[in-house]
Parts: structure tokens; sequence; C-alpha cells
């Protein structure tokens, strides 16, 4: 995580959640794959794009700053993936900010690709 550049961000349950773009712009990406072979995360924008605005704010930076913290680790600053639907504001003042694990879950076809992308539920606790 420390090491990415660009990151997608949602809202899960109440909660602030983080994403490696390169990794969420992929259809059908396990943890698996990505480990044999990361891709290049300026091809995955363009997907991104359909879904969120970029930005670099430091409030969000702060929050994602804070979760590498727990870790023992810090970074330079990032840029963020946003859902178009919703504001920077938003997203600072989700009440109960408690950070989680998670990762994407494998999605088998295009079908199930668009539908988790139009229900925002496809980020997945471990």
């Amino acid at each position: 995580m420390k090491l990415g550049h660009n990151f997608v961000v949602e809202i899960i349950d109440g909660l602030v959640c983080f994403g490696p773009s390169r990794f969420v712009g992929y259809l059908n990406n396990t943890k698996d794959k990505h480990e044999q072979n990361h891709g290049d995360g300026t091809k995955t924008d363009s997907v991104l794009r359909s879904f969120y605005y970029k930005s670099s704010d430091s409030g969000i930076d702060d929050l994602f700053q804070k979760e590498l913290a727990k870790h023992n680790e810090t970074s330079g600053k990032k840029k963020y993936w946003i859902p178009l639907d919703m504001s920077l504001e938003a997203i600072l003042n989700v009440s109960g900010w408690v950070s989680r694990k998670y990762w994407i879950a494998r999605l088998t076809a295009d079908d199930y690709w668009n539908q988790a992308l139009e229900g925002h539920y496809w980020l997945m606790q471990l």
C-alpha cells in the first residue's frame, strides 16, 4: 500500500476503504494474479474514470496515512479516485472511521463486474 500512487476510495458499511487502483482496475484480478504481474496502473485510469474522479485532497491523504501508521509505515502523498456521486466532504464526514483490511472479490464475468461496480459492493472483507 505504501508503494502505490493512486487509490480507489469507497465507503462500505460506514467505513472509509482504500484499494490500489492498479489492482481494482483489472477484471478478474486476484491476489495471486496481481503478485505475478501487477500490470500498469495507467491502463486502469480509463476504466476508473467512468465511475470516479481523481483528487489529491490532503484530508483523504491524512486518513490513508493514519491507516499506514497503524502498521508502522509512512509514505509520500497519494492521489485518490473518489466515486462520482460522492464529495470529498462526505468521505471526511463519515463518522466512526475504523480501518479494515479489504481485498477485491474475484469476478468471473463482465456481467458480475458491471453489477458490482454499479452496486459499489466490489470490495469484500477477508
